[in-house]
Order: C-alpha cells, then structure tokens, then sequence
C-alpha cells in the first residue's frame, strides 16, 4: 500500500549501535524489498558532509552486490542528502558521480 520504502541505514551501522543489524545488510534488505515489490527507494545517507563517510559508495556497492540494474528512464533508488561527496577531493567526486549515473 504504500507508494515508496524509506531507509535510513545509518542507524542500524554497527560502529553507533552494535545490536543492529549493520548498514550494509540494511541496504541489501530493503533494496531486495523495493525490487521484490517494484517500488521506489528513498535511502538517506551522507548527511555531515564530512569526507570520512562513504555511505553512498556503500549503497553504490550495496546494489552492485544485490545484482540490481534500474534500467527506466526515472530512478528507482534515490539517494537523500549525499552531502559528503560534496567534500572528498575531485578525483573521488568524480568516482562517485560516475558511478552514481552508471547505476541510474
């Protein structure tokens, strides 16, 4: 019933809460959930923009390992804030951004 899933995989990172289930194993559940269900993912991610996270990269690999292609023309995965990016030197932005347009 609902139009989108929302993930926020910061809070289950085992580095801040030991007991969860980790960021990674929350990006490849609710990526196999929005698949599975055809669905829109808006995951939030980066938001200190502080160069030291690499979330989005581990979303990027997250989907990579998932096997996902999104190949429509509108994005099934949407990535909220990716502030940090916007502060790794050039050669890493680009990395990122290359990547990011590679995976739609």
């Amino acid at each position: 019933m609902a139009d989108l899933i929302g993930s926020l995989p910061e809070r289950d990172d085992h580095a801040l809460y030991p007991d969860h289930i980790g960021f990674d194993e929350n990006c490849r559940r609710t990526l196999e959930l929005t698949a599975r269900l055809g669905k829109q993912i808006h995951i939030h991610t980066d938001q200190k923009n502080d160069p030291s996270e690499k979330g989005t990269r581990q979303v990027l690999s997250a989907i990579a390992d998932v096997g996902l292609t999104y190949p429509e023309t509108e994005p099934k995965v949407w990535l909220v804030h990716v502030l940090s990016p916007s502060s790794y030197d050039q050669h890493e932005f680009n990395d990122v951004a290359a990547e990011m347009a590679e995976r739609n």
